[in-house]
Order: C-alpha cells, then structure tokens, then sequence
C-alpha cells in the first residue's frame, strides 16, 4: 500500500514537471509570436508612413503646379483649355 501511494506521489510529481515544461514552453512560443507580431505591424505602420508621406509630397506637388498654371494664365502666357 505505501508502494502505490509513493507511485502515486512520484506520478503526481513528474506530472506537475511536466505541466510546468508545457507551460513554459507555450510561453516561450506566445513571446516568439508577439515579437513577430510586432515586427509584423512596425512593417505595415512603416509602410502607411511612407503612403502618407508620399499623399503628402503629392498634394504639395499638385498645389505648386495648380499655382504656377493660375500664375501663367494671369500673365497671359498660358491659356487652359
């Protein structure tokens, strides 16, 4: 009878080791994937700051033609169809 209950125990024990390594490991595997996560969504963010950048640029570039069209038509120099 004290066989089976310190089998018991033993089990019990390298059951509870067990679920700790499994435990850990899913941690350590939830922290690899957050990071990629992160790195995945910096990548995007990166890229949309880039396209807003660029929405930018081209307003900026539209606006200065727009007024160098609107100066070259009220010199007479340029006729817009």
């Amino acid at each position: 009878m004290a066989d089976t209950e310190k089998m018991k125990q033993t089990q019990q024990k390298e059951l509870d080791e067990m679920n700790l390594i499994i435990a850990k490991t899913e941690e350590e595997q939830n922290q690899a994937d957050v990071k990629a996560l992160e790195l995945h969504y910096q990548n995007m963010l990166g890229e949309v700051e880039k396209t807003l950048r660029g929405r930018r640029l081209n307003k900026v570039a539209v606006r200065s033609l727009t007024e160098s069209i609107n100066a070259l038509e009220n010199e007479g120099m340029f006729a817009a169809m």
